[in-house]
């Protein structure tokens, strides 16, 4: 590649963090943005593909494993089911929709690898969601579930969004009128309540009742969403 491919290379970079722009670029330019794509591609797998390791490292060394990393992986290559469940599981990290979100697929990785059963539902569920959230997704996924850490937010019925957003109980938000308004107009809550959604879609909150307001779509925490907390909790707590 030459010298004006390799800057038009760093502005590529600078200005996304997604090959979806190559894509497009493509159409226009294919000679060179062939060679870009290529070289950009191995780059982004290169990290994604270290930071599934890492999830795998992390997960090999909880709850005193003690096993050598380097040897860990070498019997696990030697293992056809091993190598296929790796392979597999790799293959989902790979197009996640968060960076972040590879690392976590590598600690289930890791926990699958050591328990030396196949993948189970549970499993497919959470590498699925994880898979298919960005950042933005996965941090109000925490802040949703700090929410319900809190006993006095917990409902049987369900929570909407608003309550979550603004960190105030239903009843609360049940007799504040002025707040249809807010609901209306806010568009930071339009976003919050439309993540929360692809969560739920993604079965990593449940949904509840309905509520006769603006925001009546209810939402409670459920044991996929909650492993996934923890295991970011762990994270926290190892660092």
């Amino acid at each position: 590649m030459d010298k004006n491919n390799d800057n038009f290379l760093s502005e590529i970079y600078e200005s996304t963090s997604s090959i979806e722009i190559i894509d497009v670029a493509e159409v226009f330019v294919p000679n060179i943005m062939k060679n870009i794509k290529d070289k950009f591609w191995n780059e982004y797998k290169e990290y994604k593909i270290k930071q599934f390791i890492k999830g795998i490292s992390i997960s090999i060394q909880e709850d005193d494993f003690q096993i050598n990393n380097k040897a860990f992986f070498n019997k696990m290559m030697s293992n056809k089911k091993d190598n296929y469940i790796f392979n597999k599981i790799l293959d989902e990290a790979l197009h996640t929709s968060s960076d972040y979100t590879s690392l976590l697929i590598g600690i289930i990785a890791g926990e699958v690898l050591r328990s030396d059963d196949d993948i189970n539902y549970k499993n497919t569920l959470i590498i699925t969601g994880l898979k298919n959230i960005n950042d933005y997704d996965l941090k109000f996924l925490k802040q949703t579930y700090k929410y319900f850490s809190e006993p006095k937010n917990i409902n049987k019925h369900g929570v909407n969004a608003t309550a979550i957003f603004f960190n105030t109980t239903m009843s609360h938000i049940e007799n504040e009128s002025n707040l249809e308004e807010e609901i209306n107009k806010n568009s930071e809550l339009k976003i919050f309540k439309s993540s929360l959604h692809k969560l739920s879609s993604l079965q990593l909150l449940d949904t509840g009742g309905l509520y006769m307001t603006n925001d009546a779509n209810s939402f409670s925490p459920n044991e996929f969403g909650k492993y996934i907390i923890n295991m970011l909790n762990n994270i926290l707590k190892g660092n």
